[in-house]
């Protein structure tokens, strides 16, 4: 019975991504320095419209480009394209509907994820352990983490080659650098992958407690304590360089002032005399800002003004009590879902967590 091996190339300490790139979708050892320049000098021979600066990126040692990358992939007759992704909708239709294999390029670093049907492959010769299993969902959020961070991706139209290699006899001799595996090790592989990025974080977790607890006095699970511990801590003026700037300032100012008057020091509760309550706003760069709202008007209105002071635009609400309670219904007013003076406070927070 013949036997479905993956190959993949860890990267060392020299720049050579794209070499292991192209042998991760062409699946084995068909690059090498030598090679990819004698690729690069021909590209250079065409004298294809490409700029001085990206001429001399080809040409030097261990350099490479996606037009390189190109130009090496159609020697076997694959064809890779630009690929712009408009918005998350976007983003899961190409998703779901038509991507074989892409080309990942991040900073100076190009890696491959290939479609093989049921699963997807993600390459990375930067990953010290070998290619990992990925599932849609975690394709989406690299994806999506990668575009944010200025990367971008490339499609391989003609994917038809994009299979494993059958193994029918042994690869030449390879090199440390150069690994294969079965399907049971790449399964093995993978959840190894997943454990140390698993125990990796959690142990950052604990790291970050413990500078909150160092640096604020509190445990680091009580994102109220935090928060206020944080805002206290800010006695430093600041310069302000708009008159935004001057006004958010002041609101900070008037907030922090109304909350030492009416709020005890260790929770922030609704002010005594009037319909207003104050707003502790949760940005993801972990500063902290108490803005007076009045509890009369809706979430939506509560929304757009934080919206509008931190300059974030994916943003959700919940009641800070014993437990978090989400807002789904955006019209109803503050009033009407504030159950008790113990809730303390509405926070405003992104998709960053900034407490993990």
């Amino acid at each position: 019975m013949e036997r479905i091996f993956y190959y993949w190339e860890r990267q060392g300490k020299e720049h050579t991504c794209g070499i292991h790139t192209l042998n991760a979708i062409l699946q084995g050892p068909f690059y090498d320095k030598t090679r990819f320049r004698e690729s690069a000098k021909k590209l250079l021979d065409k004298q294809l419209e490409l700029s001085d600066d990206l001429k001399e990126e080809i040409i030097a040692e261990d350099g490479c480009s996606y037009e390189l990358l190109v130009a090496c992939l159609e020697e076997y007759g694959l064809i890779c394209e630009p690929m712009n992704f408009k918005n998350e909708y976007d983003i899961k239709y190409k998703l779901f509907s038509f991507l074989k294999g892409m080309i990942a390029h991040k900073g100076e670093h190009f890696f491959a994820l290939i479609n093989y049907n049921k699963f997807w492959i993600n390459y990375d010769s930067l990953c010290n352990d070998g290619p990992e299993i990925i599932s849609n969902d975690e394709l989406y959020i690299l994806i999506t983490t990668n575009i944010n961070d200025q990367g971008s991706f490339f499609n391989l139209v003609d994917h038809n080659n994009l299979l494993p290699r059958v193994y029918q006899q042994t690869y030449r001799q390879l090199f440390d650098h150069q690994k294969i595996f079965n399907y049971n090790q790449l399964i093995e592989t993978t959840q190894f992958i997943k454990a140390t990025r698993e125990s990796r974080h959690i142990e950052a977790q604990k790291n970050i407690r413990s500078n909150y607890k160092k640096m604020y006095g509190v445990s680091g699970d009580n994102e109220l304590d935090i928060a206020i511990q944080m805002s206290l801590k800010e006695q430093e003026p600041k310069i302000a360089s708009s008159t935004l700037e001057l006004e958010e300032e002041y609101m900070i100012k008037l907030a922090l002032e109304e909350s030492k008057k009416e709020a005890e020091i260790s929770k922030v509760q609704h002010t005594e005399s009037s319909n207003q309550i104050q707003v502790c706003i949760c940005k993801p760069n972990k500063n902290f800002m108490f803005l007076p709202f009045d509890k009369r008007k809706s979430f939506r209105n509560l929304l757009n003004l934080m919206s509008e002071k931190t300059g974030y635009e994916n943003l959700k609400v919940y009641i800070k009590s014993q437990n978090k309670k989400y807002i789904d219904d955006l019209d109803l007013t503050l009033d009407s879902m504030l159950a008790s003076r113990n809730d303390h406070i509405i926070f405003i927070e992104s998709n960053i967590n900034p407490f993990f």
